[in-house]
């Protein structure tokens, strides 16, 4: 319901990114806010131009996983849908899917151990 509210005619193009942002709350908020951003990118896209407001929804759709998986996805999802104005901030969105990614490798045996104590 939240994203077909925040994507819908009711909110105004520099506020869409509030309602989206909230999705990101939980992985599968985030999960769902991913999926409906790259099914409604094209139409989106138009929507909300080339400023802020675009650099923001990219932040919010394809940050925040841990796996190589989502940064290959991001990757490949921007090589079929090229966005000039936001290579930056897609840059980084990688980066830091694969830093997170490289993370939890490293460190998930010890991030089991101290949650199997609680």
């Amino acid at each position: 319901k939240v994203l077909d509210f925040g994507l819908g005619s009711e909110v105004r193009e520099q506020d869409l990114m509030y309602p989206l942002s909230g999705c990101g709350g939980s992985l599968l908020g985030l999960q769902a806010l991913r999926t409906r951003i790259k099914h409604d990118w094209v139409v989106l896209r138009k929507r909300v131009g080339k400023g802020f407001t675009l650099r923001h929804i990219i932040n919010c759709a394809f940050s925040g996983f841990a796996t190589e998986k989502h940064a290959d996805d991001t990757a490949d999802f921007f090589k079929k849908n090229p966005t000039p104005e936001a290579v930056k901030t897609i840059e980084q969105c990688i980066e830091s899917t694969r830093l997170n990614a490289q993370w939890l490798d490293s460190d998930l045996h010890e991030i089991r151990s101290f949650l199997s104590k609680y």
